[in-house]
């Protein structure tokens, strides 16, 4: 926030070219030129850096900060894992979609990485770096900015280091799906690849198909049939 444009970058705007209201603390590729076309047009002038999460911690990271901003009636960091589940696969089923995430801020934080990185093809941001959920070495941050290391924190932390009880197959195929530039651009960097899960995603079970008839019920009318035509031939 400490820079000499003259747009603070904080705060929730309408924005008429867009017809639509911008989360200027959280611009995406595509917003930055929108918002500040100066900044935009000097990236390649700049040393700029971003930090990327593995996308399953930062999906649940984004979960919490949704229900404590924008449903703090459903109380969800005092429930219990198993009803925090339930809410997220919820709001999976009921409200996450493309469309929400891109065009409706209160969904910002569900906003795929590479939407911030990258616009279109083209890579916008010089460097990208790991950021591990309880790694706090952000020394190689301030050596890429030509500054000496200084003590770092990261504070309002969403999620604590138990996040994996909040972890179902359901959500897992939701961020698999969901997030799937996420995980490709993690696995075309070396320097990323460490992020990426030790093992594949596992799939969700398919459900089980729908009964379209009673199978007893269709054995039970075949007998009676048999055996009306066994009785008619008796005769």
């Amino acid at each position: 926030m400490h820079h000499d444009y003259p747009t603070m970058f904080w705060g929730v705007v309408h924005h008429p070219s867009v017809n639509c209201e911008i989360d200027l603390a959280h611009l995406r590729a595509w917003e930055l030129p929108v918002v500040a076309p100066e900044v935009f047009a000097a990236l390649d002038d700049f040393t700029g850096l971003v930090f990327v999460r593995d996308p399953l911690p930062r999906f649940l990271s984004a979960c919490a900060e949704h229900f404590r901003n924008f449903r703090p009636d459903e109380g969800f960091s005092q429930r219990r894992p198993e009803t925090q589940r339930r809410l997220i696969c919820r709001l999976i089923r009921t409200d996450l979609t493309t469309a929400a995430v891109h065009g409706d801020h209160r969904y910002i934080h569900f906003s795929p990485q590479r939407w911030f990185t990258h616009l279109g093809e083209r890579r916008i941001i010089r460097h990208i770096l790991p950021l591990r959920s309880g790694d706090e070495d952000f020394g190689p941050a301030f050596a890429l900015l030509g500054l000496p290391p200084a003590p770092s924190d990261r504070q309002n932390r969403s999620v604590g280091a138990d996040w994996q009880a909040l972890v179902c197959p359901e959500i897992l195929a939701f961020v698999h799906a969901f997030y799937r530039m996420d995980y490709e651009m993690l696995a075309a960097d070396p320097a990323l690849r460490s992020l990426l899960p030790p093992t594949p995603m596992p799939a969700p079970a398919p459900a089980p198909p729908l009964p379209l008839f009673r199978p007893s019920g269709l054995r039970a009318a075949l007998r009676l049939m048999r055996d009306s035509q066994m009785g008619a031939g008796l005769h």
